[in-house]
């Protein structure tokens, strides 16, 4: 099986965002975890992001790990982001609405008035704090 080349990466993730519609939940998969945001419009995001968390920079296999659970994340808050900037270091997204067939998403204005303003709140916790409770807390209204 041959790997995914840049230039195929760039045209799954140019597919998805042909299809996102505000109020989507969007995973980010990486190696060793996924990360999750607010689909927000004009390719952006509202998602909890730390400052070093294994995302926005490379800081090796063990950093990525001690992010998850919450070594580096201290100062993670509530961002928004363009999807190039999460994007910046590889990885695939995609629409994760995987909660639909249980809970009934709220709407869409109401979801997007809690990602904004919940921007810049600080915290994280790997068990009821993380980056996915942030987004099916926003669509969902429950984590």
């Amino acid at each position: 099986m041959s790997q995914i080349t840049d230039a195929e990466n760039w045209k799954i993730n140019q597919d998805f965002l042909e299809k996102a519609q505000p109020g989507d939940m969007i995973q980010f998969i990486r190696t060793l975890y996924s990360h999750w945001a607010i689909y927000i419009g004009d390719n952006e995001v509202i998602h909890r992001w730390g400052d070093n968390d294994g995302i926005g920079q490379t800081i090796g296999v063990w950093g990525n790990v001690t992010t998850i659970f919450g070594v580096q994340f201290n100062k993670a808050k509530i961002t928004k982001s363009k999807i190039s900037d999460v994007l910046k270091y590889g990885g695939k997204i995609r629409i994760n609405n995987y909660l639909d067939s249980k809970w009934k998403p709220l709407p869409v204005t109401v979801i997007l008035e809690k990602a904004h303003s919940a921007t810049n709140q600080e915290g994280y916790n790997v068990l009821y704090s993380n980056c996915e409770h942030f987004a099916t807390d926003c669509r969902y209204g429950q984590q």
